[in-house]
């Protein structure tokens, strides 16, 4: 459909649009052209000239008529064809407006079947969804770790996702249900308790009618639990410690050790105990801060036992929790007893009385005796 009121408009072919195309405007002859061409007619019969000048005032006013008519026409078109235009909009602002929010229903949350389970914040009020998983094996990539469900008044599909669909560097991967309800999340990672123990996200949970990049969203906090797949470690020690018989003061500490463990929580406490003492008088105690103090708690004899070769051991503490598997470390000690000068030589025989001649000649040998000397350890002999 199309009008002339000084140009063309052009309904398109799309509801509610409309195109103007501009035309040559509608000729008017004025009255000047009028008087000059009734000056070329004077020749004319009077009657004639008048019938012509009718006419032409007729032809004008008719013409007029119809402008107005067109123009009032093309008005009402164009209100017709943007009325629908204005009237979508405003319906859509209206269900808009009108829209109701989905929910994350945290009370009916399932675990996945990677292990896990947790406290969660509950109800329709807020709170994070914590996540509890083993590390390592128990947990492997690709495991379900989350069920996630929501519910949206109105009926609306859901759509469950990832704020900026990062997940804490990607460590997660959400997969919706075809019913627009419900969502399971997966793990894309492997776990390590002793490399990062925790991870954070933030999920979120739209009816695609709450506007671009609105969302309703939830925090989500994994925490991975420590499992005991670490030995303890000893830092460099000594090999050997030598200690002096004899000594007065007990306990007296002889090597102090330090053993470490990766793990966590009681998997990574250690506590030294001796395998071995080797009959000697010694022990290990604990301390406080992780160490090993081995001591000595009685005499030592060089004469009756000159080296001890000791056996310590350092373990964690996961029979502590009911554990089944406890982790340990050995190591070995040399204990080296020094002799000190406590005892006389002894002489083996020494006869009371010698008889020598009156022209024995100066340095000749007298008489031949034997002694007993403990520092070294043998025998030896003395010439008088």
């Amino acid at each position: 459909m199309e009008c002339l009121v000084g140009g063309l408009y052009e309904l398109g072919s799309d509801v509610g649009t409309a195109k103007v195309l501009m035309l040559p405007p509608v000729v008017q002859r004025s009255s000047t052209e009028a008087t000059s061409r009734h000056r070329f007619c004077t020749g004319k019969p009077k009657m004639q000239v008048l019938k012509k000048r009718r006419r032409d005032s007729v032809t004008s006013e008719t013409r007029h008529r119809t402008e107005e008519r067109r123009r009032n026409l093309c008005s009402v078109l164009v209100v017709i064809v943007l009325l629908p235009l204005v009237s979508a909009k405003s319906n859509q602002r209206h269900n808009n407006s009108n829209n109701r929010p989905p929910k994350f229903v945290l009370d009916d949350l399932e675990d996945g079947v990677g292990g896990g389970g947790g406290g969660r914040g509950g109800g329709d009020g807020g709170g994070d969804i914590v996540v509890r998983l083993k590390e390592g094996a128990a947990t492997p990539p690709g495991s379900r770790i989350l069920r996630l469900r929501a519910f949206d008044p109105d009926g609306d599909h859901l759509t469950f996702g990832v704020l900026g669909d990062r997940g804490s560097d990607g460590f997660l991967r959400i997969e919706n249900h075809p019913d627009g309800d419900k969502a399971d999340v997966f793990l894309n990672r492997v776990l390590d308790a002793e490399t990062q123990s925790e991870f954070q996200a933030v999920l979120t949970l739209t009816d695609g009618r709450l506007g671009q990049g609105n969302f309703i969203t939830r925090s989500l906090l994994l925490l991975v639990e420590d499992d005991n797949d670490n030995a303890p470690v000893f830092l460099p020690f000594p090999s050997a410690v030598s200690e002096r018989e004899h000594s007065t003061t007990f306990p007296k500490v002889l090597l102090t050790l330090k053993a470490t463990d990766r793990d966590r929580g009681i998997f990574g406490q250690v506590v030294y105990s001796l395998l071995s003492d080797d009959g000697g008088p010694f022990t290990v105690r604990t301390t406080s801060d992780g160490r090993g103090l081995v001591s000595v708690v009685g005499e030592l004899d060089y004469e009756k036992k000159s080296v001890y070769e000791l056996v310590v051991v350092a373990s964690d503490q996961a029979g502590l929790g009911g554990g089944s598997r406890v982790n340990s470390a050995t190591a070995a000690i040399l204990i080296k007893v020094l002799d000190v000068s406590d005892r006389p030589p002894e002489f083996v025989s020494a006869p009371p009385v010698t008889r020598v001649p009156e022209d024995v000649e100066r340095y000749s040998e007298v008489r031949r005796t034997f002694c007993i000397c403990h520092l070294l350890g043998f025998f030896a002999h003395t010439v008088n």
